[in-house]
Formats: C-alpha cells, sequence, structure tokens
C-alpha cells in the first residue's frame, strides 16, 4: 500500500500536485511499474513491458502479434501494423523494438506510455489549459511532472542505473524466441543490412513470407524492390512484366502505389534493370537509367561505380544534355584505376571523388558548356579545381554592386537552431552569413546565395564544442530540394577546405537533415 503526505504542496501549485498524485495512483493501481516479463510455455511464448505492451509467438503457427492494454476499458487489444512511407509498417499504438540497438528500449516505452496515461486521466480537460499557460507565468509544467513520473517508475520497477542490462537480456530473449534467422535473411535483402532494423519490419515479412518466396522464385535479383510496394501488390503476377514498367498508362498506375516516384523505362532499359545485381538495385531509388544503359561502355563496369552515379545522380543531372557523355567519362576513369590498380584502389578513389563531382555541379552551373568538354576526367577536374581557386580569389577582391546584391539576399529556414550531443546547427539564413562561412572554410558556399534564395538549398554551420565549450570541430553542411520526392536531402558536409569530417558530424547531419523531414510533413 502506498502512502501519500497528502497535505504536501508539490511543483509550486496544487494543480500539479493533483496530476501528479492522479498519475501515480493509476501507475500503482495497474502495476505499470513492471518493466517486463518474459513467459514461456507450450503454446506461446510472450514479452509483457510495464503490464502495457505486449509482445506474444504462437508456437504452433510460428505467428507474432503485439498487443497494448487499454486503460479506459480495462482490456487488451491487438496492436494494428499500419503501412509507412519511408518503412514497411509500423505499429501506431505502441513502441517499436530495435533487436539490433536497443539500449534506450524501455525508456521509449515509459516515454510513450505516459501521454496514453495523460489521455486517462483527463489531461485536455483538466491540466492542458494550465500546461499552456506555464510558459507565461514562469512556473513548472507537467512536463516537468512526468520526469518526476519516470524517476518513479524506474525506482519501483528497479531498473536505475541497469537499463542496458536489462534491455541486452530482453534483445538476447528476443533473438532467441521470436526471430528466425530465414525470415531474418529475407528482410536483409530486401531492406539491406543496418542495425537500426524494426521489429515491426520483421514482422510485418513474417506475415507476407509466402510472397516473398514466390517474388525469390521468379525474380531473385528483384527482392530489394519489394520494399517500394505494399505487400498486397507482391502477389501480383504481372509486377516486375515489361508492360507494367515501359508503358506509360501502366507506369502513372505503378507509381499511385509505389512510396517512390517510378520514371517510364524503355524495354532496352528494363531488360538492363532486370540482370543488375541485388546490391544495385537495392541503392537504385528510381534515379533514371538512361545514363548507365546508354554510356556506350561495353566492358563490365563494378558494381560500386554503377552505385555511386546513381547515388549522385541529382549532382549529374547539373550537366544537363552533356550528362551521359560525363558520366562516360567518369566510368572510364573508373575503369582505368580498377584496371591498372586493382579494386581497393578503386574504392579508396570513389571515396574521393565524390566531393569532385559535386564541385565540377557547381563549376557548371557558372560556366555551362562555354569552355566545351575535354577528352578526359581528369582534365575536366583541372578545370573545375582552377575554377573553384578564382571563384574564391574573386570573393575576396568583389566589391561590385552584384557581390552586395548577393550578401543582401536573405531566405527562410525551417530550422534556425538545432542542437545534439554538443554539436550545435546553425541556419545560414542570408548571404552575408554564407559569405563570411565561405571565407572562414575557404569554400565557395557563397555560391549557392541564389538557390538559397529560391527556396532549393539550404546550408548550416555545424560546430562541435568539448566538455568546457571549446570550439574542436567545424564543418558547413549543405542540404537540397529533392523535386521529385519531395524531401530534404544532404548534398554536402564539408570541412575547412572542403575537407572531410568525423563520422561523429556526419550522423549529426544525418539525424539533422531527417528532422527537417520530418518537419515538412508534420507542416504538410
Amino acid at each position: 500500500m502506498v502512502v501519500h503526505k497528502m497535505n504536501r504542496l508539490l511543483f509550486g501549485s496544487e494543480e500539479l500536485t493533483q496530476y501528479y498524485r492522479t498519475m501515480r495512483e493509476k501507475i500503482f493501481e495497474y502495476k505499470l511499474y513492471r518493466a517486463y516479463q518474459l513467459e514461456e510455455n507450450s503454446q506461446f511464448i510472450s514479452m509483457t513491458f510495464f503490464n502495457f505492451y505486449r509482445y506474444k509467438r504462437n508456437l504452433k503457427t510460428g505467428k507474432i502479434s503485439a498487443y497494448y492494454f487499454n486503460l479506459k476499458s480495462n482490456k487488451w487489444y491487438k496492436a494494428r501494423l499500419n503501412e509507412a512511407i519511408y518503412h514497411f509498417a509500423r505499429f501506431s499504438s505502441l513502441p517499436d523494438l530495435m533487436p539490433l540497438k536497443n539500449h534506450n528500449m524501455l525508456m521509449a516505452m515509459i516515454d510513450m506510455m505516459l501521454p496514453k496515461l495523460q489521455k486517462f486521466v483527463d489531461y485536455d480537460k483538466r491540466y492542458s489549459t494550465y500546461d499552456r499557460l506555464a510558459w507565461r507565468m514562469n512556473r513548472l509544467g507537467t512536463s516537468t511532472v512526468n520526469k518526476a513520473l519516470q524517476r518513479l517508475i524506474l525506482k519501483y520497477a528497479q531498473l536505475n542505473n541497469q537499463l542496458a542490462g536489462h534491455s541486452k537480456y530482453i534483445t538476447k530473449f528476443i533473438w532467441r524466441h521470436f526471430i528466425d534467422k530465414s525470415v531474418f535473411s529475407y528482410l536483409i535483402k530486401i531492406k539491406g543490412f543496418t542495425t537500426y532494423f524494426h521489429f515491426s519490419d520483421y514482422i510485418y515479412i513474417h506475415n507476407h513470407l509466402e510472397k516473398v518466396k514466390r517474388v525469390e522464385t521468379e525474380y531473385p535479383n528483384l527482392l530489394p524492390l519489394l520494399k517500394y510496394f505494399p505487400a498486397k501488390h507482391w502477389d501480383d503476377p504481372n509486377l516486375f512484366s515489361f508492360d507494367y514498367w515501359t508503358n506509360e498508362c501502366a507506369i502513372r498506375e505503378l507509381n499511385r502505389i509505389a512510396k517512390i516516384h517510378l520514371p517510364g523505362m524503355t524495354k532496352k532499359q528494363w531488360r538492363w534493370l532486370k540482370k543488375q545485381s541485388p546490391k544495385f538495385i537495392a541503392q537504385w531509388s528510381g534515379q533514371e537509367l538512361s545514363c548507365l544503359v546508354e554510356c556506350g561502355i561495353q566492358e563490365k563496369i563494378p558494381v560500386c561505380v554503377k552505385i555511386f552515379v546513381i547515388r549522385l545522380s541529382d549532382s549529374f543531372d547539373t550537366f544537363g544534355a552533356q550528362k551521359i557523355r560525363i558520366i562516360r567519362l567518369f566510368i572510364l576513369h573508373m575503369l582505368n584505376v580498377w584496371q591498372e590498380q586493382g579494386f581497393r584502389a578503386l574504392q579508396h578513389c570513389l571515396k574521393n571523388v565524390a566531393n569532385q563531382v559535386i564541385d565540377m555541379a557547381d563549376y557548371w552551373r557558372a560556366i555551362g558548356y562555354r569552355g566545351g568538354i575535354p577528352q578526359s576526367w581528369e582534365r575536366i577536374v583541372e578545370r573545375s579545381n582552377a575554377w573553384h581557386r578564382q571563384y574564391l580569389l574573386e570573393q575576396q577582391q568583389a566589391q561590385d554592386e552584384e557581390h552586395q546584391a548577393q550578401l543582401a539576399l536573405q531566405w527562410e529556414s525551417p530550422i534556425m537552431v538545432w542542437e545534439e550531443a554538443n554539436v550545435l546547427v546553425t541556419a545560414l539564413n542570408n548571404g552575408k552569413a554564407l559569405f563570411d562561412e565561405g571565407q572562414i572554410m575557404r569554400h565557395c558556399i557563397f555560391s549557392y546565395a541564389h538557390r538559397c534564395a529560391e527556396g532549393k538549398y539550404l546550408a548550416f554551420s555545424v560546430i562541435e564544442r568539448d566538455e568546457n565549450q571549446i570550439e574542436i570541430a567545424r564543418s558547413t553542411l549543405g542540404i537540397y530540394r529533392d523535386i521529385h520526392h519531395h524531401t530534404w536531402e544532404i548534398e554536402q558536409h564539408r570541412g575547412v577546405c572542403n575537407g572531410y569530417i568525423s563520422q561523429k558530424l556526419m550522423k549529426i547531419g544525418k539525424k539533422f537533415c531527417q528532422q527537417l523531414n520530418l518537419l515538412s510533413i508534420s507542416n504538410h
């Protein structure tokens, strides 16, 4: 029995005191502090978290189901697996597990459980107005109380300072009793390997396993394309037929169900795609294939080179009508590196050449076809580097009207300031900020001023500091608007003099880009 000091005022207000005690009472009434219960018997295996979420596997059928507890009806309900835009499917009523990266699993469940509990105690009716005015009145809100409730749950669940160990134990239980290696291998073939794979994706594949096996039998290398279509279409016998992918009317119908925009193809392009390795197809996401199919190279092109071309297709698009010619020179250069220096040298070269392609796109936007196209990739790179050096020199000397007009340009950024793990991301939302960044970092970010003003590009200054707030690393993040998929994508993330940056800053940049896309989705 839990005894409260009923006369004591908590959190500086009667409203928050009442809110805390009501929430606490429900936590103990429904035993929501029980972190997890793992159960095995002859019929099923189950995992119950905080008496609120449950995963169950039927040993006879192998089927996995998820459930959530409804406080109002005092009953368990089966959670529905909903189709998702960027994933196979997600549960709407319970948090998703990530069996390869679960160190925050239990905290995530508490975070999702508390809003459900809030709704049960009539938060909207009784406390939302108080909460909304809290910042104006300079007083605490329910978010502070929720943190106290989190600590309360962790205390009675006896999880303090042991979250990682418990999460590791649960993860082992999941792999031992819930995940079938053969089903997991299909998930890897379709989505590619990632430490962020979700349990809901595994359940989705498991539920549609027969359809996946049929596609594997007929089109084994096209399995990765399944991730772009809802499962109800996986058993369509014409899903990978010539008519669906090469007929103009059919491709419009296909785009209505696909999660990406699929381009119209010629029969030659579709035959070419069907012959490609699963590695290439896993990386292909609707880019035009004419640049690879019609480049006129008869020699075998390494898969990593083809993947590189489609990954940087937006940068190659800058070359317009000369795109195929430029890509041909690039591939010939890569083939020469491969044949003369070996595969390891080719991989190293591809890592370095990505920045060259993006720099050449900047050069081409400024110069265009006026200078002609040289006969070798090396010569194009030389011209691009020379233009960049000249551009930086002109930047330092320019005082003309056009320069001043660019400095005066201004634009809006969806996120002005964002911080994560001692890394501060700040929007560069005017021409002067871009110019200063270019001078400090010694690169040509200022040349993007007009693209930024047109809403096609965003630039950010990224600064990492240590515990004493001393700057230890700095970079510039460039993000462009993908007009086909209506998303923000990272074009470049560079250090001083367009140098490389740490893995930490690279991950922070990707996470920030995800936040931009989430904000765009919520605004629409």
